[in-house]
């Protein structure tokens, strides 16, 4: 951020660093970015040992940083952790419930962005945190009933 203080164009970048500009992504940047995700996926499906200490990091770090530069920092981080806060509370099935909850943030803020002509980005936060409130809430009113 420091180096961009001064630039003329500097808050148009940082402002594209954090929220991203996800609808307007091109192709040939999300292709550049595959081989990664396919040799992390493979590396997370088929060798299990990657799943824990340094592999994980590794592979974290090489998936976050890649990500951050497609969508932004807000939505990478929200989406790694808004959907396990929704359902770390939940007793049994929270695997499941947290994909449902991450794939309901992701297509409810893709569609307001596009409908209502609003930045993709911050929608897409807004929309994890309200999908995550909903999960909470709707979880304690079915524990107590």
């Amino acid at each position: 951020m420091l180096a961009l203080a001064d630039h003329p164009h500097g808050g148009e970048e940082i402002q594209h660093i954090l929220s991203g500009q996800m609808l307007f992504i091109s192709w040939s940047e999300v292709l550049a970015f595959l081989p990664l995700y396919i040799v992390a996926m493979a590396a997370w499906f088929g060798v299990p040992r990657v799943r824990t200490g340094l592999g994980f990091f590794m592979l974290f770090a090489l998936v976050v940083t890649a990500s951050v530069q497609l969508v932004g920092v807000y939505v990478v981080f929200a989406s790694l952790i808004l959907p396990a806060l929704a359902v770390n509370t939940m007793s049994r099935g929270k695997t499941i419930a947290g994909m449902i909850a991450g794939v309901l943030g992701v297509a409810i803020g893709i569609a307001v962005a596009t409908l209502r002509d609003l930045p993709a980005g911050p929608v897409m936060v807004f929309s994890f945190a309200v999908v995550a409130v909903l999960y909470r809430f709707g979880h304690r009113v079915y524990t107590n009933r």
